[in-house]
This record gives C-alpha cells, sequence and structure tokens, in this order.
C-alpha cells in the first residue's frame, strides 16, 4: 500500500523536499555530483532520463 500523502506531509514537515525531476534541479546546480552519483556523463544520463528519472514514476 502506498502512503505518498503521508510520507509528503511527513517531509514537508520537517523540511525536506525530495526532487522529482533529476534534470531541473541536480543537473543544473550540482552536474559533477550527479553524474559521478550515476556513474555516467552528461549525455548518457540525457538519454536514460526516461528510465531513471523519479517523476515518471509518480
Amino acid at each position: 500500500m502506498r502512503m505518498i500523502g503521508r510520507v509528503a506531509l511527513f517531509l514537508s514537515r520537517i523540511r525536506i523536499y525530495p526532487v522529482c525531476n533529476i534534470a531541473s534541479y541536480p543537473l543544473r546546480f550540482s552536474k559533477n555530483e550527479t553524474l559521478a552519483d550515476y556513474g555516467m556523463d552528461e549525455p548518457t544520463l540525457r538519454a536514460k532520463l526516461d528510465e531513471l528519472n523519479p517523476i515518471v514514476r509518480l
């Protein structure tokens, strides 16, 4: 059973906002760290966004 509403409420109360779109924040503001975390170069990561991006699963 998914508890998306409860998780969202919990995260908002403790002021943690998960990134739902890798291309919007991590690749713009912490590109080197993001590429290192995924172990890919930028073109490869961008090509695989549809499979890796959390927003696709929401």
